[in-house]
């Protein structure tokens, strides 16, 4: 209190004039006596009652606002909360005020319950009943404008579709009929109309019908294109489809609809002279998707497929209009396109309009398109069509140097090397198209000609300077990975086919020895390898990471066993189906002869495969003794009946023409018989145990009434002797000796 006085006559003080300076005053509305009194009472001490220097009225007066303090957040608390709430019962009334608001209201209420997902199923179809009883008979009429303007009342309606029985859903689709083209118009009432899609197969005709006549303006509106790109890819049939895209085709193809819709094939053949009509409209509509600024076609594959179909409609053009560089293509389209390209090539017929796009551009053009490709090379070619348009964009783009820029992206991108689409693309680089697949190769035997016109650089030197420039990389990522690379089916290809690939300065004894590594040692030393723990001191952090790690090899160990593109790292190299194929390919080249029917050229044995022989019977040879680890297998062959890897790894051994490799694996000849006659005795009884059980089973199938097989003389007659793994090694041994 003393400090408020001192205040005012502070205040007084200041605000007073020069004549008179003896009368005190304050910003409050007190009088001049009024504060003369306060301050006299103030110098006086009156207010100080108890003696201990300090105002006593100050302290109550302190006291007593404390206590108002805490009396007012709590006042204030009340009169915030009944101010929400109420504002919420003002709120729910003006919502019930409004059409069907009452309604809405229950609906929501009951949606609440019926979306759980830990709901029993008696509750779940005692409530969808009680939803059905309000809605039904009111969906079109009183729902319909809430369903198109407002979420609320559309996911009500999409949970009574998902959680509802078929009679249910059919009820509300047939509510719904006449409306779907509003309704696909509609922020939110596009998601029925897809509900209907996926849970009413026989109403997907009549959606499909009320869009007729309605598709191209349809396609170029924000909500509705969805659920027409929807009914195309994923619902209509080849009739349907065809139905739906001859409204872009012109007027009276939307205005006159035949009864099972024709392709573009069948109406040119039927109706020769509205060629350029139809040209005409396609161009059209492409124009007005592709114009837009902020068009995305990329979900689209209705439009990719319109496209595509336009640009195989178009005349290719003659040798002389490429020499002229008229630019025939790039006046159409392709100025249109080439931003586009990599949306669109995640499609089937996206991807042919990326390729065809890339054999008519210009070098310019194609240098543009190159460069909207880069840091998604290797999202492209991990894509079952993107690879496609790569393996076009090397065979027609002459600048080898921007195409060795964007295939250097691959070689950074392991995980690439083991994808089924990704090593493709590598494999193609390194041994052609034979690398391929068959409806592939045709695709790109197609589009041959036009390449020969617009692409003028040899495919010799062309793949020369692009492989390189990259296979030096390529093999310092298969050095890096080669464990896991090894395991995998398409990774060991990229690998062997690395490995065979001559003609280029690059060191691959780095390799080799990455290769002939993993044949060393004995399951029992592997297992132990992995199984090693560390003796340092106990770390919560460090023990929490090693047990996510374990239980991330697990997960690949498990995924391992669908997946032969996913490395089981638990299994010895030897041991490994896809490794034990990749090591024997290695040594002895491919398994079969496509590579030499689809090139006609015959690659035979390289240098570096050569060297994997010789580093691999080093390896397993070891010191020539007893503790060998050719020993160790051998033994392991003559126990194990799944030991069909190892031994054919042996036999290329043994079957290789390079020389020094038998004597590295066995040692001197004069020494082999006395080291390996007790393990060739044991692969002997091994095999004729493993013979005399096969026999019981095919009798035992016999008389059970199975297929029998072919006895042995009969397929001698038929195919010639054929021997088995095991008995091909025991003869090899033998000659060995």
């Amino acid at each position: 209190m003393r400090n408020g006085v001192k205040k005012a006559k502070t205040a007084a003080a200041a605000s007073s004039s020069p004549d008179d300076d003896d009368v005190p005053t304050t910003s409050r509305s007190h009088s001049a006596d009024e504060a003369d009194d306060l301050h006299d009472l103030d110098e006086q001490g009156d207010w100080d009652v108890d003696g201990d220097g300090q105002d006593d009225d100050e302290d109550a007066n302190d006291n007593d606002a404390d206590t108002d303090t805490a009396n007012g957040g709590a006042n204030a608390q009340k009169s915030a909360r009944a101010s929400r709430i109420e504002q919420k019962a003002i709120a729910l009334e003006r919502r019930k005020a409004r059409p069907n608001g009452s309604l809405v209201i229950t609906l929501k209420k009951l949606w609440e319950v019926i979306r759980l997902k830990k709901l029993d199923s008696e509750t779940r179809a005692a409530k969808m009943d009680e939803l059905m009883g309000l809605i039904t008979g009111k969906i079109q009429e009183e729902l319909l404008e809430k369903v198109t303007f407002r979420h609320d009342a559309a996911r009500v309606i999409q949970s009574a579709l998902k959680h509802g029985n078929q009679k249910q859903r059919e009820i509300i689709a047939q509510e719904l009929k006449g409306k779907y083209a509003v309704l696909a118009c509609s922020q939110y009432g596009r998601f029925i109309v897809s509900k209907i899609l996926n849970l009413c197969p026989s109403h997907r005709a009549a959606v499909l019908k009320e869009f007729q006549g309605q598709v191209r303006k349809l396609m170029r509106h924000r909500d509705a294109s969805f659920v027409i790109e929807e009914a195309y890819s994923q619902f209509a049939n080849a009739s349907q489809r065809n139905s739906l895209m001859e409204e872009f085709y012109g007027p009276e193809f939307a205005l006159f609809k035949s009864e099972s819709g024709k392709s573009l094939q069948t109406i040119l053949a039927e109706n020769p002279s509205k060629k350029p009509a139809i040209l005409k409209n396609m161009k059209e509509a492409i124009s007005s998707f592709l114009e837009k600024s902020a068009a995305n076609i990329g979900p689209h594959t209705i439009i990719h497929r319109l496209i595509l179909d336009y640009l195989l409609l178009l005349p290719s053009p003659s040798a002389a209009e490429t020499e002229a560089a008229s630019g025939t293509y790039a006046d159409r389209l392709i100025d249109l396109l080439k931003d586009h390209l990599v949306h669109i090539l995640h499609t089937s017929p996206g991807s042919r309009v990326a390729q065809l796009t890339l054999l008519h551009a210009t070098p310019k053009d194609r240098k543009y398109i190159l460069k909207t490709f880069k840091t998604l090379v290797s999202r492209i070619a991990c894509d079952q069509h993107g690879c496609t348009v790569l393996v076009t964009m090397h065979e027609c783009v002459d600048d080898t140097v921007a195409t060795r820029g964007v295939f250097a992206e691959l070689s950074g991108a392991p995980g690439l090397f083991r994808d089924a689409w990704g090593s493709k693309v590598l494999l193609y680089l390194l041994k052609g198209r034979s690398a391929l697949g068959r409806s592939t190769v045709e695709s790109l035997e197609t589009m041959d000609s036009v390449r020969r016109l617009t692409s003028k650089k040899d495919d010799a030197l062309r793949r020369q300077e692009v492989v390189g420039g990259l296979l030096g990389s390529w093999v310092e990522t298969c050095v890096r990975e080669c464990a896991d690379l090894m395991r995998t089916r398409s990774g060991s290809q990229i690998v062997v086919e690395v490995l065979r690939t001559d003609g280029f300065d690059v060191d691959k004894s780095k390799l080799i020895d990455a290769v002939a590594s993993l044949t060393s040692g004995t399951l029992e030393s592997y297992s132990s390898s992995l199984s090693a723990t560390s003796q340092a001191p106990f770390n919560a952090a460090k023990k929490l990471a090693a047990d996510a790690t374990a239980a991330k090899a697990a997960q690949t160990i498990a995924r391992a066993r669908d997946d032969p593109d996913v490395p089981d790292i638990s299994q010895h190299a030897l041991v490994n189906r896809q490794a034990t194929f990749a090591i024997k390919d290695a040594i002895a080249g491919p398994r079969t002869s496509t590579a030499v029917a689809a090139t006609g050229v015959d690659r035979g044995l390289s240098e570096s495969c050569a060297h994997v022989a010789l580093a691999v019977a080093r390896t397993l040879g070891g010191a020539h003794d007893a503790q060998s680890d050719i020993h160790y297998w051998l033994k392991y062959i003559a126990r194990e009946e799944k030991a069909a890897g190892v031994t054919f790894v042996l036999v290329a051994l043994l079957e290789s023409a390079t020389e020094g490799v038998t004597d590295a694996l066995l040692g001197p000849r004069k020494e082999r018989k006395k080291r390996f006659s007790h393990v060739l005795a044991d692969l002997e009884n091994f095999a004729n145990k493993a013979e005399a059980t096969a026999a019981k089973g095919a009798e035992k199938a016999g008389k059970n009434g199975k297929r029998k097989r072919e006895d042995a003389s009969a397929a001698e007659g038929k195919s010639g002797e054929r021997e088995s793994g095991l008995r091909l090694l025991i003869r090899r041994l033998k000659e060995s000796f």
